[in-house]
């Protein structure tokens, strides 16, 4: 698997994760009012024991939303670190070769461009051929060979700028603008959109606190739950609170 490949499999689950919260709360409600249906029409329990009942499965429930909404939060964020691993790793790739004709044709113009501008005694005239070479480039690698190069050209140009370099040094820097704008391939260009939208995404509240599912989740689970929802590391489960105590008495 290319390693582009690798980061578009890894974004596509942390999309799908972030997708599936939706369901992932239906789905529990879903199953919790079945149960609460069973209860409630058992006839071997009175009102009471159907209370009692409805309030330990409440928090059976409650705690098992906790755990599946840990995991989605685990899986998400290691799918957006995983995203930009791989979106960092293509964006610091240096771009493939052309063909080698292509290569020399360019290092024989860029050659002559050099000697051109280094004879040149008018800056204007030195910028606009600098412009009209680096305008032809589209290939990325060629682009990019523009940009290790940038210094010395750029050098020819401001040295017989007289009193007035910055005029040039800003056509220069739109050049070279250009230039990295056309060395970065479709691929990084893609890399970069999906490291952002992975940090982005990295951290991020699982369920909107004003939104339905939050609301589903308050009626569902309680207060409670919907409080430590988007947050579910720091509820403390009843076989963790159990760990804890049988701990503190041991020492």
């Amino acid at each position: 698997m290319s390693k582009y490949q690798e980061m578009l499999t890894h974004f596509s689950m942390l999309r799908e994760v972030s997708e599936s919260t939706g369901t992932f709360v239906t789905t529990v409600r879903d199953l919790y009012k079945e149960e609460c249906g069973k209860i409630e029409s058992n006839s071997d329990l009175s009102e009471h024991g159907k209370l009692k009942k409805k309030e330990a499965l409440q928090k059976d429930f409650g705690e098992a939303f906790i755990r599946n909404a840990r995991k989605l939060k685990e899986e998400r964020n290691l799918s957006a670190v995983k995203t930009r691993t791989a979106a960092e790793m293509i964006m610091n790739e240096k771009p493939k070769k052309p063909s080698e004709i292509a290569v020399k044709s360019f290092e024989r113009k860029l050659s002559e461009l050099k000697m051109d501008i280094m004879l040149e005694s008018r800056p204007e005239s030195a910028l606009s051929k600098i412009q009209s070479f680096a305008k032809e480039i589209t290939d990325p690698y060629l682009s990019d060979q523009i940009i290790e190069n940038f210094p010395s050209l750029a050098q020819s140009v401001i040295q017989i700028a007289g009193s007035n370099p910055a005029k040039y040094k800003s056509e220069l820097h739109a050049v070279l603008s250009e230039s990295r704008s056309k060395a970065i391939s479709p691929e990084q260009k893609k890399a970069a959109e999906l490291f952002d939208i992975a940090g982005d995404n990295f951290g991020r509240d699982l369920f909107f606190p004003q939104g339905m599912e939050m609301t589903l989740i308050k009626q569902t689970f309680g207060p409670r739950i919907a409080e430590y929802a988007n947050r579910p590391e720091f509820y403390e489960l009843e076989e963790e609170k159990q760990a804890r105590l049988a701990k503190q008495e041991s020492e």
